[in-house]
């Protein structure tokens, strides 16, 4: 009886496992994770809460991160571009970055309220050194592509932003970037 229920202890205890390692891995399948790639803590999510109280959809809430980034977050020309952070937190202190410092910060910000979105990396199809870092966020039933950086510094230079633009899944080829790497 002793070894029944041994065994019955340790398949439960095994089928538990598996079930949180299929969640975790669902959540970061989904864009929805706290990684070790975008990353962010209480401060975070309460700056997404507060930026966002007044919001009643996702698009709302999107938005308003989005224009948050732009009005508050400056690019950091003359930046060591290949010492990447992934820390919200450390770009909220600083309130500079890269495109990849706006783009985890715009993840943290979604992924806090429960909102799917990507990181996604890439080099410019005609120019390999031109590497390049956007988000792919996910709400009212279809995949966007943004980015966040180019817009931050187009609106303070007074040029046409970037936007939004539908995409057909998360992983959709890019026409000006090769992607490398969607997290």
């Amino acid at each position: 009886m002793k070894k029944v229920l041994t065994v019955i202890l340790s398949c439960t205890f095994t089928a538990l496992a598996v079930a949180c390692v299929f969640l975790c891995y669902q959540n970061a399948k989904t864009g929805l994770g706290n990684g070790t790639a975008t990353r962010w803590n209480e401060e975070v999510e309460y700056l997404a809460e507060t930026i966002s109280a007044e919001c009643n959809t996702d698009k709302e809430k999107i938005d308003s991160f989005y224009y948050w980034l732009i009005d508050n977050i400056e690019y950091e020309y003359g930046y060591n571009e290949f010492f990447q952070y992934f820390d919200a937190e450390k770009t909220l202190n600083t309130r500079k970055g890269l495109c990849y410092d706006y783009a985890n910060l715009f993840a943290a910000f979604c992924r806090s309220q429960g909102i799917p979105c990507y990181v996604v990396d890439g080099y410019n199809r005609y120019d390999s050194l031109d590497r390049h870092t956007w988000n792919r966020v996910y709400y009212e039933g279809s995949w966007w592509n943004l980015d966040v950086t180019s817009d931050a510094i187009s609106s303070r230079q007074g040029k046409t932003l970037y936007g939004f633009h539908p995409i057909c899944s998360y992983d959709a080829e890019d026409e000006d970037y090769v992607i490398t790497r969607i997290y």
